[in-house]
């Protein structure tokens, strides 16, 4: 793990869900949501690198998160309603239960993800990769559901 994502990951740990805004000696805490959109900025590539961070629970609706490296990556329960995950990168990453409904997916690439649960209503997912994914309970076009439970995986 990079400096930089351990160094985030700890960060998004210790604003987990705060009650309200606190100041501690003068500052003020962000929410874990304020956190990831500033971290999404702060690439000189403009490649938004979230790998193995905890994302869990968040609303990350209607984000621009195209080419964003998200392997390994915590989504579980995240709502991903209309957000722009073209060309995204999202091997190994938990999508238990998270809601993709309508999101933006062309181009994507997902192997060996968790998408137990996940649901794919209406997602745009042409030309994305599906690799060896579990997939039960997913609500996932049949064409995908079949690429992502196989180990050999494809496109469509």
């Amino acid at each position: 793990m990079s400096a930089i994502t351990a160094r985030s990951y700890a960060v998004l740990r210790a604003f987990d869900n705060p009650p309200e805004r606190a100041y501690a000696g003068g500052m003020a805490e962000i929410t874990r949501k304020e956190l990831i959109l500033a971290l999404i900025g702060i690439h000189e590539d403009h490649r938004p690198r979230l790998s193995g961070i905890d994302l869990s629970g968040l609303d990350l609706s209607y984000l621009n998160l195209s080419s964003a490296d998200l392997g390994g990556a915590n989504l579980e329960g995240a709502n991903l309603y209309r957000t722009n995950l073209n060309a995204a990168f999202l091997g190994g990453a938990n999508l238990r239960n998270a809601s993709l409904k309508e999101a933006y997916m062309r181009q994507t690439r997902v192997m060996g993800a968790d998408l137990r649960g996940a649901d794919f209503t209406d997602a745009r997912m042409t030309g994305a990769v599906f690799q060896a994914c579990d997939v039960e309970g997913a609500i996932l076009p049949d064409a995908f559901k079949q690429l992502a439970s196989d180990p050999a995986g494809g496109k469509r």
